[in-house]
């Protein structure tokens, strides 16, 4: 069995080169005859999935710690008995001594830009994560928070308590990857979590690549197509880091999958099996990701059953392969009804976003890639003489199902509300939600639009320029000016990652000289890491419990923030204080004025308050 002081010494890349071997070698059972590349994006998607489960089961029947020793078992396992029964392992070894390298170079040379496109991916979203020691967003907090708590207790929880008592309405399959990965490693979870921002953002630029290629049939235009999300679109792509948004980034890398596996043409018991597999693994790491696969796929399955007159093929696939995702994941699905009460009434009926105007949609997208996917989509649409694929046809029907989604969120929903409350609040399936989401397929048209937009140019370039080297020099040029715009962005993250340091000697303190039993008023955006870096509890949170309106404790914790961060001088203060029946400390960035706060410590850019209740 594998030591897992040998996997420490690589830390998380090992873990993930080990176990994501086991899921390319079944994938390539699964399909034997599809190339190389897309054996290594797809069975690595597999391979995630298994380490979930493998996490969940491991919780039920031990302890959470050994999971890394568990893990790395299984995997050994899976690739030997396969290597063993379904290769020959001689041959196969005396062909990678006798042209392994031969080989290994020629293939490089064949997808040179597809390596190139994965090294700018690289560049562009390790950039912001340079420049801060912890990584943005607000949702970050949560996930590693979670994880942690996944580590401290060793087992799957079901609240947030010490941090809030109140149960966990989130899946956590994503939480499972990221604790997996750092007792390997031995690394903070936050750091992990930048670790797998990057990674899953790589694997996504390469699945697009395989969904491209397999839409439209042309390796130019899959290149296109991973160029444009590689670099081009903030929303969905380059963004995800600057909001924290990890499970959402892998149910979706998931989801490219299972639309490269749906669509292609095999044995529809194989199909149904591993699109189960992986549709579970979305349900299990992001529920509106979940909601997601099963609008754009039920919304498919219908029109072609409505253009067929009886129920289509494409339909039973679906209903296939989602009854064996629900089998496979009952036991989460299960124990997640039984708890439905604990955390019903929370906001997901009453969430508040901005509106999402369309003209704010391009920019928080990008106008390049808007402009590409536009022209893009419309090739596709108004080239009638041609009958569109299957492949072509699903994607425009995942484009059109998301826009009506958001419509109906960003519209409908809002107005019904309005007129029933008076207010234009939204659900927890927020309108951006949608408009995120919808990146993947757009990303695919984007590649033909660009595609197109070069032809033309190089068209009217060789007509106009005799010069070979101003013919490459005005190429060049276009695609400096395209990257112009997520060049803008970078920076924007640099900046903001700059700009978002956490004041850690004030927090240090804190975690030093306040009782475990603390509750923390904390104001400012490096308050909300105040949970993870010390394990006390705080008044403001992005905990997707905290939305809760309904629960009384939430309620009041609120009403605590708001009266000493906004009305410091009420009178009333210690009252409420002493109902509390804990000390009460707040850490300000700005420092706050009140005969009632005693300030206890001074630091570089924030100070920390006791509050007292006698004056």
């Amino acid at each position: 069995m594998i030591n897992l002081l040998l996997l420490r010494d690589f830390g998380y890349i090992s873990l993930f080169l080990a176990f994501a071997l086991s899921g390319i070698l079944i994938y390539s059972i699964v399909f034997p005859k599809v190339q190389l590349f897309e054996k290594l994006i797809l069975g690595t998607a597999l391979s995630f999935v298994l380490m979930i489960y493998i996490g969940f089961i491991v919780s039920y029947v031990a302890s959470f710690e050994k999971i890394p020793v568990i893990i790395s078992n299984v995997a050994l396992i899976v690739v030997l008995v396969i290597l063993f029964i379904f290769f020959d392992v001689r041959n196969s070894y005396n062909n990678l001594i006798k042209r392994g390298l031969f080989s290994l170079i020629k293939k490089v040379v064949e997808n040179k830009w597809v390596f190139l496109i994965v090294f700018l991916s690289v560049i562009f979203r390790i950039g912001p994560m340079l420049f801060s020691e912890l990584p943005l967003g607000d949702d970050t907090t949560f996930h590693v928070l979670v994880a942690k708590l996944i580590i401290d207790s060793k087992e799957i929880p079901i609240t947030l308590e010490p941090y809030e008592p109140i149960s966990i309405n989130y899946p956590l399959g994503a939480h499972i990857i990221l604790a997996s990965f750092s007792i390997v490693s031995e690394k903070a979870v936050y750091i992990v979590f930048k670790f797998l921002i990057l990674l899953f953002g790589v694997l996504s630029v390469c699945a697009v690549y395989v969904l491209g290629k397999q839409v439209f049939k042309k390796k130019i235009i899959a290149l296109y197509a991973m160029f444009s999300y590689s670099m081009l679109p903030f929303l969905g792509g380059l963004g995800y880091y600057e909001w924290g948004g990890l499970p959402n980034e892998i149910s979706m890398f998931f989801l490219l999958v299972i639309v490269v596996v749906f669509l292609r043409e095999t044995n529809e018991l194989k199909k149904a099996v591993l699109c189960g597999i992986l549709t579970s693994g979305v349900i299990l790491v992001h529920h509106l990701s979940a909601f997601v696969l099963f609008v754009v796929f039920i919304t498919f399955g219908v029109i072609t059953s409505f253009a067929q007159r009886s129920i289509s093929p494409d339909l039973r696939s679906f209903g296939k392969f989602l009854g064996i995702a629900i089998l496979i994941s009952f036991f989460y699905l299960f124990t997640t009804l039984t708890r439905f009460s604990e955390f019903s009434q929370t906001t997901v009926f009453n969430f508040w976003e901005d509106f999402n105007f369309m003209v704010r949609w391009t920019f928080s997208i990008g106008v390049f890639f808007t402009f590409f996917s536009l022209i893009g989509v419309g090739k596709v649409i108004i080239n009638i003489s041609e009958k569109h694929t299957r492949e072509e046809k699903f994607t425009l029907t995942w484009i059109a199902s998301l826009l009506l989604a958001f419509a109906m969120t960003d519209r409908v929903f809002r107005f019904v509300k309005f007129f029933q409350t008076g207010s234009l609040y939204t659900v927890a399936f927020v309108p951006s939600r949608f408009m995120t989401d919808m990146i993947y397929p757009l990303s695919v048209f984007s590649g033909m639009g660009l595609f197109l937009t070069v032809g033309k140019l190089r068209s009217f370039v060789k007509q106009n320029m005799k010069s070979l080297t101003i013919h490459r020099l005005l190429l060049l040029l276009f695609f400096v000016a395209i990257i112009s715009e997520p060049m803008f962005f970078l920076q924007n993250g640099i900046s903001h990652a700059r700009s978002s340091e956490i004041n850690f000697d004030a927090i240090y303190w804190i975690d030093i000289n306040t009782p475990q039993n603390a509750l923390i008023v904390n104001e400012g955006r490096e308050g909300i890491w105040i949970p993870y870096l010390t394990g006390r509890e705080v008044t403001k949170t992005f905990l997707p419990n905290s939305e809760n309106i309904f629960d009384k404790y939430i309620v009041a914790k609120k009403e605590l923030h708001n009266l000493l961060i906004y009305d410091s001088e009420n009178d009333n203060i210690p009252q409420i204080v002493e109902n509390w029946d804990r000390p009460l400390f707040i850490y300000s960035p700005k420092g706050i004025h009140s005969e009632y706060f005693e300030e206890v410590y001074r630091g570089q850019q924030a100070i920390v308050y006791r509050i007292i209740t006698e004056v």
